[in-house]
């Protein structure tokens, strides 16, 4: 959905809001993943414990993007063009943007996919991108050094252009590289605060 206003000094003001939505994505989930943590071997607690990973892939995670982008694009006049763009965004998954991956070694919990909704992986809350050309005013047609010659071949027809482009950085979920809990999955630290 766009909403679109023009103003002065040739400027387009452009306001949108995206939506995106997806549900009963299929995920990868180990089926024979030990159902508790605890003392023991991991083979002795799992549902069968002849077999070790046993993938299946059930629909049922889900995504959500919603997203603002403004939008100010100066038309060229007066030997400038430029493009202002702001994005506030937010995407939000189950299984951290795992679905139909065969890693499901961060899932904290392959029987309650819930418990990893969250920030996606990808999720960039802002981003910030301008870009401009402007037109030197030096040489033929010119407002300096309009009348030709020499310093018209050297110093006339340049242009200055830029383009800077400004994000935030991923979400990054901390785990633990050893499994304390003895229960085949990745640990996660449990503690809010100090």
């Amino acid at each position: 959905f766009d909403v679109q206003r023009e103003l002065p000094g040739k400027i387009v003001f452009t306001a949108s809001y995206m939506g995106e939505g997806a549900r009963d994505i299929a995920w990868t989930q180990n089926l024979n993943t030990p159902l508790t943590p605890g003392p023991g071997t991991l083979q002795l607690r799992r549902p069968w414990p002849f077999f070790s990973t046993i993938n299946y892939y059930p629909a049922g995670a889900n995504m959500d993007y919603d997203g603002l982008a403004l939008k100010a694009e100066k038309r060229y006049s007066n030997g400038l063009v430029f493009i202002v763009s702001y994005t506030w965004s937010h995407d939000i998954d189950d299984g951290n943007g795992l679905s139909l991956n065969d890693d499901t070694s961060s899932i904290r919990d392959p029987y309650n996919l819930a418990l990893d909704r969250g920030n996606a992986a990808y999720d960039l809350r802002q981003a910030f991108v301008g870009s401009f050309t402007y037109d030197l005013p030096f040489g033929k047609g010119r407002l300096w050094m309009h009348g030709g010659g020499p310093a018209d071949w050297f110093l006339g027809g340049w242009q200055l252009g830029g383009i800077l482009t400004l994000q935030t950085g991923s979400y990054f979920t901390p785990t633990l590289s050893v499994d304390l809990a003895n229960s085949g999955t990745t640990d996660f630290p449990n503690v809010v605060g100090n």
